[in-house]
């Protein structure tokens, strides 16, 4: 079998990590996409630059939002797991 080692910095570090994971990241993502749907609605902002957020910009920045909230949904999963088996190890 092999040897696992966890020093108390690491176990720090994935403290560190498993809490921003699980912190207000996503929801601020959540909420951004929220308010940019808003902006790109069309109802309360309108002229040439409106036109270019909801037709171009809007889009693609909603696109790579909702990846992200995908990505940041699998790697909670991942990081759950990692770090059960970091803290095992560790004890």
């Amino acid at each position: 079998m092999q040897e696992v080692r966890v020093t108390p910095d690491a176990k720090a570090a994935a403290t560190k990590l498993r809490a921003i994971v699980h912190g207000g990241l996503k929801q601020q993502v959540c909420e951004l996409q929220s308010q940019g749907h808003h902006l790109a609605d069309g109802e309360c902002w309108r002229g040439s630059k409106a036109a270019m957020f909801s037709g171009s910009v809007w889009p693609e920045t909603n696109s790579a939002l909702t990846k992200m909230i995908e990505a940041l949904n699998e790697l909670q999963v991942k990081v759950d797991s990692i770090l059960e088996d970091i803290f095992a190890a560790g004890n």
